[in-house]
Parts: C-alpha cells; structure tokens; sequence
C-alpha cells in the first residue's frame, strides 16, 4: 500500500492526523506551519512546493484545485472527503487506506480523489 505524504489541513480533526500517522502515514499539519486562519491558497501553495497531497474538507480546497488544473499548474493532488460523510475516525482512516490502495495504479499527483 502506498502511504502518501500528507499535508493537512487546519480542518482536519487532530483524531484523524494521529490515526494516520499510527497507521504509518507521514502527515503534517497545516497549523505547524503556519497561523490559524492562513489563507487555503497559502496552505495548498504549502501542500504543492513540499510536494505533499492535501487533506481537506474544506470546499474552497476544491475550487482552487479546479482553478490549478484548469491552468495546468502542478501539484501533489488532494483527498478530499464531503464533511460529515464520516461519523467516526476509524471509517475515514479505511477511506484512506482505501485511497491508498487506489493509487498504486492510478497515482493522486495532480487530480482529486474523494475517499
């Protein structure tokens, strides 16, 4: 299974980031690296130059992914899930290693995947 460098957004339930991270996953969290309340453009400028797929669940992540690949500019790719989708941390951890699973054949970079 291919575990991703992850980076997360501040949305992210911190739950989901150790769950990840227990499961092996290398994950950063947007709020190491910047203040709360940094603007989405910068946290997925953040996501694209460390070259790490963004975590979110915040609908303005996918207009700007939208908007980048409508302009052909690169980045690592997002998961993206619909918030509340998930009732527990265990279900969204399978999405993810369900996601996983799918990128050995068909790789994130770029695109958006919606566990």
């Amino acid at each position: 299974m291919v575990n991703l460098p992850l980076y997360a957004d501040e949305g992210v339930d911190g739950a989901v980031v150790r769950g990840l991270r227990r499961l092996g996953w290398d994950v950063v969290r947007a709020i190491d690296i910047h203040p709360a309340g940094t603007s989405d453009e910068v946290h997925f400028k953040s996501a694209a130059k460390m070259g790490r797929v963004l975590v979110s669940n915040d609908h303005d992540m996918l207009v700007i992914a939208a908007r980048r690949h409508r302009n052909r500019v690169t980045f690592a790719g997002l998961i993206f899930w619909i918030p509340n989708k998930y009732q527990r941390v265990g279900d969204v951890l399978r999405a993810f290693a369900a996601a996983a699973a799918e990128a050995e054949t068909n790789p994130v970079r770029g695109g958006v995947k919606f566990p």
